[in-house]
């Protein structure tokens, strides 16, 4: 699968998605922390303007907290993890196993507000093999997007990051009866796919970020 570019991966896709009310998470991966609060800054102007939605930011460690006791909007509200991707190793440890241990309350909580919320989580290139292996499971139901001039892929000999990725096509191979290598196929030849969005905007994040695997 060399040279494949599937997603453009641009910090409107991060802001398109979230407010899609499909995937509920998404992982964007900025180059660095400057990236980050880029996006950050980005993503407060440009969802609003996109439709009636308002982003709150909160700090990894409130999460929890703030989705309990947050009270029903009546728009669409986008929360943003601003920190994510900082502090030292084990400060990323502790903050994505806590996380990765809330997945399924977190997507449960997220769908079930309403209208609906989502959750985006803004990382960094350097901290994602890190980040895959504390939440595997987290990063298995997330959508991933590189926001970033060098699109993320991941190491073929992380095996952790790898099975966590592969978890998420797993999914979707047995979802729609097709494996990742045939949807990259018509993807590139301008066939249907059958797949109707959000899976498809994430099954290509997957199936990008796993490219030097399945090449």
């Amino acid at each position: 699968m060399p040279g494949i570019e599937l997603h453009s991966g641009w910090l409107d896709d991060v802001a398109a998605i979230a407010i899609s009310g499909g995937s509920p998470i998404t992982l964007a991966v900025c180059q660095d922390l400057h990236g980050v609060q880029q996006a950050r800054e980005w993503l407060q102007s440009a969802i609003p303007s996109l439709t009636e939605a308002h982003v709150n930011e909160v700090p990894a460690s409130s999460l929890q907290a703030r989705l309990q006791t947050h009270p029903s909007l009546e728009c669409r509200t986008v929360w943003c993890v601003y920190d994510a991707a900082e502090g030292s190793s084990e400060e990323l440890q502790a903050r994505w196993r806590e996380l990765n241990l809330l997945r399924d309350w977190l997507t449960d909580t997220l769908r079930s507000h309403e209208p609906r919320a989502s959750l985006v989580f803004l990382t960094t290139v350097t901290r994602m093999p890190e980040i895959s292996r504390h939440a595997p499971d987290l990063l298995a139901v997330a959508q991933v997007i590189t926001v970033s001039e060098d699109s993320f892929a991941v190491d073929p000999s992380d095996t952790s990051m790898v099975d966590s990725f592969r978890r998420g096509c797993i999914e979707l191979e047995a979802r729609y009866g097709m494996s990742t290598s045939e949807l990259v196929r018509r993807l590139l030849d301008r066939e249907p796919t059958g797949v109707p969005e959000p899976d498809l905007s994430r099954w290509r994040s997957l199936s990008e970020a796993l490219r030097e695997v399945l090449e």
